[in-house]
């Protein structure tokens, strides 16, 4: 077989593997048995991993930004001005928590508590 010809296939198969892997249950395998799952973790999980603190990094800056632009709207004593420091900052959370969706975050799980009604 020609392996330049191959080549996109294989990486096609390597993003389908990646895809499959829950990067945050690898981290907290790896966490929580010291090294043995450290040294046992695949290429394809580390990958995953990698591709995850890529995804979060923007989203880290994004809500260092929105916390700080918090600390300006409380310190805005013009009331006019704070209203509109006010729908900029619910602009940023808006954005913050579509990014986090959109890699699967805030997703309900089975483990989660049911709200409490009352």
């Amino acid at each position: 077989m020609n392996d330049i010809a191959d080549a996109p296939a294989r990486q096609a198969t390597l993003s389908d593997q990646v895809a499959l892997i829950n990067p945050d249950d690898v981290a907290a395998r790896i966490a929580s048995s010291s090294t043995r799952f450290a040294i046992q973790a695949s290429t394809i999980e580390i990958i995953a991993m990698a591709r995850r603190i890529e995804q979060l990094r923007p989203i880290v800056d994004r809500t260092y930004d929105m916390l700080a632009f918090a600390d300006l709207v409380q310190a805005q004593r013009d009331r006019d001005v704070r209203a509109v420091m006010r729908r900029e900052l619910s602009n940023k959370v808006a954005v913050i928590g579509a990014s986090l969706e959109a890699i699967g975050y805030g997703q309900p799980t089975s483990t989660q508590e049911e709200p409490i009604n009352g």
